[in-house]
């Protein structure tokens, strides 16, 4: 992400601000949220990613590439931070672009859809306005009350062949979903299409998409195994509910890792080749 230092966002996106974008996006997968919020009279829609306030620096490196926003305390004991916009026309400006050109992976993104939409509707004037967005929010509160309500097995949530049910109980977006596959080759092998659709993710999932998702959800930890002998083990990891994105980023690591191993092997031939 060095190189990326500076970032200029219009209606066309330029193509060499693809790595931040990719890395945002997977980053807000991993911290961030759109909300819709009704402020007295008037509705507000939002921006927002929160850390740690150890982690300070990455919200400060966004917020310069996206040349708005503010970042204040997320909490009254200031021990998390948040960078946050408001302002619809940055919104529309700098952000909605970048969400717009690479959509989401997980079930964010039908989060994103519905709250674009409202957004749209904040610029007209027609008397239909306040309704629709009443309704839009009515259906994104719905969306995010029944997330909180999931507990069945996996079993039971790859048995739907209901497309947006099915991409709902799993965590993904059936948008994005749908750009790249035909959903129903899965759907109708239950677990086993479970996992043949979260391989083929993890090879399409973007490279500057999982290190932003993995900045915001996952870790390096050193474990003590036996402290008289001074034996200390490093782990890498993520915590992560929803099974599919575990396995897709799993999926995705141990093929970058082999990719490597196999790049590593030709390369080494080629040098004992040209002694």
């Amino acid at each position: 992400m060095e190189n990326v230092l500076t970032l200029k966002i219009h209606q066309r996106l330029n193509a060499q601000h693809q790595q931040f974008h990719e890395w945002l996006i997977g980053f807000t997968e991993g911290d961030g949220c759109f909300s819709l919020n009704k402020q007295k009279t008037s509705w507000t829609i939002g921006f927002a990613i929160a850390a740690s306030k150890s982690n300070i620096k990455t919200l400060i490196f966004i917020k310069k590439n996206l040349r708005c926003g503010s970042i204040n305390w997320a909490n009254k004991e200031q021990t998390m931070v948040q960078f946050r916009i408001r302002n619809l026309k940055h919104l529309f400006d700098f952000v909605f672009p970048i969400f717009d050109a690479y959509p989401m992976v997980t079930n964010k993104g039908q989060d994103y859809s519905i709250i674009r939409k409202a957004a749209e509707l904040l610029y007209k004037n027609s008397k239909e306005k306040e309704e629709k967005i009443q309704k839009l929010a009515f259906e994104l509160k719905k969306i995010r009350q029944t997330r909180q309500t999931l507990a069945n097995s996996l079993e039971i949530r790859v048995k739907s062949r209901n497309p947006q049910i099915y991409c709902e109980e799993l965590g993904i977006s059936i948008d994005w979903i749908q750009q790249r596959y035909i959903l129903d080759d899965f759907m109708a092998k239950g677990l086993e299409g479970f996992q043949e659709l979260s391989y083929k993710v993890s090879k399409d999932l973007s490279l500057y998409w999982s290190m932003g998702f993995f900045q915001a959800d996952g870790s390096f930890y050193v474990v003590v195994k036996d402290q008289s002998k001074k034996r200390f083990c490093c782990g890498f990891g993520i915590s992560q509910k929803n099974s599919f994105h575990f396995r897709s980023f799993k999926k995705k690591m141990a093929y970058s890792i082999e990719s490597q191993r196999t790049y590593t092997k030709k390369k080494s031939k080629n040098l004992l080749s040209t002694r």
